[in-house]
């Protein structure tokens, strides 16, 4: 772990960004991870990330939630074309998770959830395309 509570590390594939989040989350720390996600998209040029949050410690309130998932929306779907998070499975995990893809979504960022690695790396190697769901990128 370094001083910002949580460890981060990046691994270009094919055809997506991996990135591993280690540590404690909470607020702080999601708006941050975010925003290192992000900045490592621009610069690698990916358009297609693969998060991997199995080894967070910790959960955010349902308020939490909703902040991160609008934020998360404006702020990595403008960037990344397709999102996948694998977390841990669980029934409490799913409630949440699907809460956050409706806000997430909601703003532009087409982000699923996943609790099997892959499950996640298939979806995300599938082709883009109106039969996903998936909406045209604008402008």
């Amino acid at each position: 772990m370094d001083d910002k509570g949580y460890r981060l590390n990046f691994e270009p594939r094919r055809e997506y960004l991996l990135a591993v989040c280690d540590g404690r989350l909470d607020a702080e720390t999601d708006r941050l991870i975010d925003e290192d996600i992000r900045q490592e998209c621009i610069q690698r040029g990916f358009s297609r990330v693969l998060i991997d949050i199995r080894k967070m410690q910790g959960r955010l309130t349902m308020l939490e939630n909703f902040q991160a998932g609008a934020s998360f929306g404006t702020r990595l779907g403008r960037i990344a074309r397709r999102i996948a998070i694998v977390e841990q499975a669980g029934e409490e995990h799913l409630a949440r998770s699907r809460f956050f893809e409706l806000v997430a979504t909601n703003r532009n960022a087409f982000v699923k959830f996943f609790d099997s690695a892959g499950e996640a790396e298939e979806w995300l190697s599938a082709p883009l395309g109106v039969t996903s769901g998936e909406k045209p990128v604008s402008g």
